[in-house]
């Protein structure tokens, strides 16, 4: 049985993940390719390519249950 508790959390990440996927629809693909100031070194296209491969980790239940494994 799912909690409300979690079908709110559910609908959050829903919201967010459309919010998100809608943003990077509306941008030119080269704009993938610009710096994040909040993530030196990376560019949008590697914060997207990281928020996309935690989410399949998490999916797909890889991860160190070790918390200072991450």
């Amino acid at each position: 049985m799912i909690s409300q508790h979690d079908a709110d959390a559910t609908a959050h990440y829903r919201a967010a993940r459309r919010s998100l996927v809608d943003l990077l629809e509306a941008q030119p693909v080269d704009r993938l390719d610009l710096l994040v100031a909040a993530c030196p070194g990376w560019r949008v296209r590697d914060v997207v390519a990281h928020v996309v491969g935690i989410a399949a980790d998490l999916n797909a239940q890889r991860f160190d249950p070790d918390p200072d494994g991450w």
